[in-house]
């Protein structure tokens, strides 16, 4: 019946669509944590264990501690939502926990069985100079997606921004593979049209895992499916060939993404008492800052410890393709 992904993807909508519609038929008592006093309740319960144990000071047990400390101040600080609070101050409320659970253990089983050993091999058979070419084309790829949530945002010096990026690393950067803009002083950035929903006021709604997917929120997932279906040119090109790059895409997204995590979420896991809260927090902190154009005060969230330094490759990737930047450096001279 459902002969292509895409017709998936609508079905999907439509489902997630009806969920969304839910909050709005549900009077429910939504839970918030503000992020503060999360810090303030977290390094005091990280404080009372140092003092109970010495030894849960040191380095090797801090990220545990941290962990622990993070999670149970989060699910003892549950307050009632202020309806004048805007969307991105609210956490999520997990009300389908034990759904969530179980098939949070059914993506975990997936993972360690086919995505974690396909990106083991994916990393053993290419450099790391290929492997962000891939990222930064894969970037480039989206960046319609970009552009348009950051109109919708009414972030117009942002879309201005996507614009010159995508021009110049589609041209000078060789179709996307290199980013010749951020060396130009035109840095790159993400946005979806579940932040877009935030940012118009809409409620996360209950948290959820998706399968294959991972944690979400309704509004994310409402979000995903209309990035996914309607603001990708891709999809309004209904041809053999189109399908198969869209397949294609989506698998490249899925190893690409999957690979530079596989250390930091080992670490997370070995490091949590509970895998299933961790990753649920840490996921909720993290897309809060994004909602929020990385203007928040989570800089001052406890540090997890040395083992987590592999995330800071999101951020930077300095290393990559130095003869495409030396090249373009030498064009710029011999054109002034």
């Amino acid at each position: 019946m459902l002969r292509r992904p895409y017709y998936f993807m609508k079905y999907f909508c439509l489902i997630s669509s009806a969920l969304f519609v839910s909050l709005f038929l549900n009077n429910k008592v939504e839970a918030m944590v503000y992020p503060s006093t999360i810090i303030h309740n977290a390094k005091a319960v990280e404080a009372s264990s140092a003092n109970s144990d010495p030894s849960a000071s040191t380095a090797s047990f801090r990220p545990v501690n941290q962990v622990v400390a993070i999670n149970n101040t989060a699910s003892a600080l549950i307050l009632i939502q202020d309806k004048k609070q805007p969307a991105h101050r609210t956490i999520a409320a997990d009300d389908w926990e034990g759904l969530n659970r179980f098939t949070f253990k059914l993506n975990d089983k997936t993972d360690k069985l086919l995505f974690v050993p396909l990106s083991k091999g994916y990393r053993k058979i290419t450099t790391r100079k290929m492997r962000k070419a891939l990222r930064n084309f894969l970037s480039n790829l989206n960046t319609p997606v970009v552009l348009v949530n950051d109109l919708l945002q009414g972030q117009f010096k942002r879309a201005g921004q996507t614009t010159g990026r995508f021009i110049i690393n589609t041209s000078i950067g060789l179709g996307g593979v290199a980013d010749p803009a951020k060396h130009l002083g035109i840095p790159g950035h993400t946005e979806d049209f579940g932040q877009t929903l935030a940012v118009w006021g809409i409620p996360s709604g209950p948290y959820v895992v998706l399968p294959l997917f991972g944690p979400s929120t309704v509004r994310d997932a409402v979000g995903l499916v209309v990035d996914s279906v309607a603001l990708s040119p891709l999809n309004y090109i209904q041809t053999g060939a189109a399908s198969n790059a869209r397949l294609s895409r989506f698998g490249a997204t899925l190893v690409a993404t999957r690979e530079p995590l596989i250390e930091p979420l080992q670490e997370i896991e070995n490091n949590s008492l509970d895998y299933y809260s961790s990753f649920k927090s840490f996921y909720l902190q993290a897309r809060r800052r994004d909602i929020l154009n990385g203007n928040s005060a989570l800089e001052s969230l406890p540090d997890i410890g040395d083992g987590f330094d592999e995330f800071d490759e999101f951020d930077e990737f300095d290393e990559f393709d130095e003869d495409i930047d030396g090249s373009i450096d030498s064009a710029t001279e011999n054109s002034n």
